[in-house]
């Protein structure tokens, strides 16, 4: 069976990317306790969100993705989604990105179907 092809997907300006490995992407009742859990700090975040996302991660544990109703700089996002439990070493390295002037500092590695 041919390994899946992963790809880079750049968080947009109105988005919160989570990684979270505690949660296998198979995991329904953990997936919706995770947002349970969540819902009233990402309403204090933005009464107004638009959509949670849930997808599989390259490890078959889950990326969540809040689509808000407005624009967050980097540093915004970056805070924010370590106060919604991103992996605590992914918010370091998208802090250093940020830091760095890097073009996409926040983003996830994700699996893409073969064809």
């Amino acid at each position: 069976m041919p390994k899946p092809r992963l790809k880079f997907r750049p968080a947009r300006a109105d988005e919160l990317q989570i990684d979270c490995d505690t949660i296998r992407f198979s995991d329904n009742k953990g997936l919706t306790a995770w947002v349970h859990e969540r819902k009233e700090r990402i309403e204090a975040i933005d009464n107004h969100y638009r959509q949670i996302i849930a997808e599989e991660s390259k490890g078959g544990k889950i990326h969540f993705r809040i689509q808000l109703s407005f624009e967050l700089s980097s540093m915004e996002r970056i805070a924010l989604q370590a106060a919604l439990g991103d992996d605590p070493m992914r918010v370091v390295l998208n802090w250093k990105r940020a830091r760095a002037g890097d073009r996409h500092p926040v983003l996830l590695l994700e699996k893409t179907k073969c064809k």
